[in-house]
């Protein structure tokens, strides 16, 4: 998990980037894939969103994620 120093700095707001390591997904999604857009399982993709959502102590409605390209 990757912390941000400048977003840091803002009391109202939980961050963490996180990498490929500890998810459930399989195959060429081996990873935590948290892309709701991608080809994985979605049932796969709820459960890799709420290990993040518990890691960081947020409800997973409430997350606010990214389109990597």
């Amino acid at each position: 998990m990757i912390v941000s120093k400048k977003l840091k700095k803002f009391i109202n707001i939980k961050h963490i980037f996180f990498n490929r390591k500890g998810g459930i997904s399989t195959g060429i999604y081996e990873s935590l894939n948290c892309g709701i857009g991608s080809h994985d399982k979605k049932k796969n993709v709820l459960k890799n969103l709420k290990i993040v959502s518990e890691k960081i102590g947020c409800e997973q409605k409430k997350l606010i994620l990214l389109n990597q390209i």
